[in-house]
C-alpha cells in the first residue's frame, strides 16, 4: 500500500470507525473487526473513485461505507440456516379440548365472532368492518380473548 494511502486511512479512521458502530450496534451477529474491515476497505475504494470536483470526500465515502455494508451483511444472512425448533419455539400451543370448553361459556358474541372469523383466515380490518367495529374496541376485544385463553392453558 502506498504511503499516502496509509495516511489518508488515519486521516480518515473515525469515519469508517462511526459507520461501522452503527452497523454493529444493530445486533448484527458479526464481529466488530469484521465489519470495520469492510468499512476500511470500501473507504479505501471509495479514496480511489473520488472525484473532488463533484462533492465532499464524506459525503461520498460515506455512502459508499454504508452499501458495502449493506451488501456484506445481506451477503452474510443469505445462507444462514435456522433450526425449525427455534422457529417453533416461540409459538405457544394451546390444548383443543380447554379451547373448546372455555369458547361458550367465557367468551361474549362478539369475541366468538372475532374467534370463528380469525379461524376463518378473514383480515383483522374485514372482520373489524363486519362487526361495525372501530380499531381500538376490535383490539380490546382481541386482548380480551387472548388473555381467556391463556388462562385456559395456564
Amino acid at each position: 500500500m502506498k504511503n499516502t494511502e496509509n495516511d489518508f486511512i488515519n486521516e480518515n479512521y473515525g469515519l469508517a470507525i462511526s459507520l461501522a458502530r452503527k452497523f454493529y450496534s444493530h445486533g448484527l451477529n458479526y464481529d466488530f473487526e469484521d465489519i470495520l474491515q469492510v468499512a476500511l476497505m470500501s473507504m479505501l475504494k471509495a479514496h480511489r473513485k473520488h472525484d473532488p470536483s463533484r462533492s465532499v470526500f464524506s459525503t461520498f465515502a460515506t455512502f459508499c461505507i454504508r452499501n458495502d455494508l449493506i451488501k456484506f451483511v445481506k451477503k452474510q444472512n443469505k445462507n444462514r440456516d435456522i433450526a425449525l425448533s427455534d422457529l417453533l419455539g416461540s409459538f405457544t400451543t394451546y390444548d383443543e379440548t380447554a379451547i373448546d370448553e372455555v369458547l361458550p361459556d367465557n367468551l361474549d358474541v362478539e369475541e366468538q365472532a372475532i374467534f370463528y372469523y380469525k379461524r376463518s383466515n378473514y383480515k383483522d380490518m374485514e372482520i373489524r368492518d363486519i362487526l361495525d367495529m372501530s380499531k381500538k374496541d376490535y383490539k380490546a376485544k382481541v386482548r380480551s380473548f387472548y388473555n381467556k385463553l391463556r388462562a385456559v392453558n395456564e
